[in-house]
């Protein structure tokens, strides 16, 4: 089974089978590490690289009155740091939100990656623009996007990028993300979040049952909140990931 890494840079630059087995090949190791730990700590001059394998992440800063913001979520595939050296420390912090699995690449290893194979130099320079692209939009949806329309929106880009490393299905993924955390990342209060939440499920547009996410109509979610996939720059497709059934009744959210 290809990394996420593999998949995530596949799926918008042409790698060749050398390239693909050089990625897989790279020296690294693997570390698990639980829930609600920091994988960087804002100041950190780090001499590797960590890449997110499995479980979700965050970027985030601590306000002096020691409130959080969240600003990125990171899913499996996605670089923590890639390129924190050339400004010397980490102006930020990265945690996980759920327990996950990281690669840690030595930046020494990864400097003799990319310079034998420049098409993988290229198409990590090409994962941190989208990256920069992402960050866009989340500024665009805090500054003009309502409430309910942010959070909408959220949802939609988290199933895109998931779809992208094979995490999704066309409709669905797995959603271990709390309250708390959106709250963190939409500049919302937790009650506000809650009610937001409440208002898209009475809607119709999102169903959430047993930490996993469905979105009964994606045409209309993607209406409701002006969503648009040209940001992350994903080449056209026509396939279309499986169904994802679910069996039980939908839980309340708390």
């Amino acid at each position: 089974m290809l990394s996420p890494l593999i998949q995530k840079l596949g799926i918008r630059f042409r790698l060749s089978d050398h390239d693909r087995t050089a990625l897989q090949q790279v020296n690294g190791r693997i570390v698990s590490v639980g829930a609600h730990q920091d994988l960087i700590e804002e100041g950190e001059a780090s001499d590797h690289v960590t890449f997110i394998r499995s479980g979700f992440a965050c970027r985030y800063r601590i306000l002096p009155d020691g409130e959080r913001a969240i600003i990125a979520y990171l899913v499996p595939g996605d670089a923590c740091d890639l390129y924190a050296p050339l400004l010397g420390r980490m102006d930020h912090a990265v945690a996980t939100l759920t327990r996950c699995d990281v690669a840690v690449v030595s930046r020494q290893d990864l400097g003799m990656l990319t310079s034998d194979h420049p098409s993988i130099a290229d198409a990590l320079h090409v994962s941190d623009l989208v990256d920069e692209a992402i960050s866009r939009e989340w500024l665009v949806s805090m500054g003009r996007r309502s409430a309910e329309k942010q959070i909408a929106h959220l949802l939609c880009e988290l199933l895109a990028r998931l779809q992208v490393v094979g995490l999704a299905t066309s409709d669905s993924y797995e959603f271990p993300i709390t309250q708390a955390d959106l709250a963190d990342a939409s500049g919302l209060s937790v009650v506000h979040t809650n009610r937001v939440l409440q208002t898209l499920r009475a809607e119709g547009l999102v169903v959430l049952r047993h930490k996993n996410l469905f979105i009964p109509n994606l045409n209309r979610l993607h209406a409701f909140a002006g969503f648009d996939t040209n940001y992350l720059h994903l080449p056209p497709t026509s396939n279309h990931p499986a169904r994802m059934q679910f069996k039980s009744d939908p839980v309340r959210l708390q």
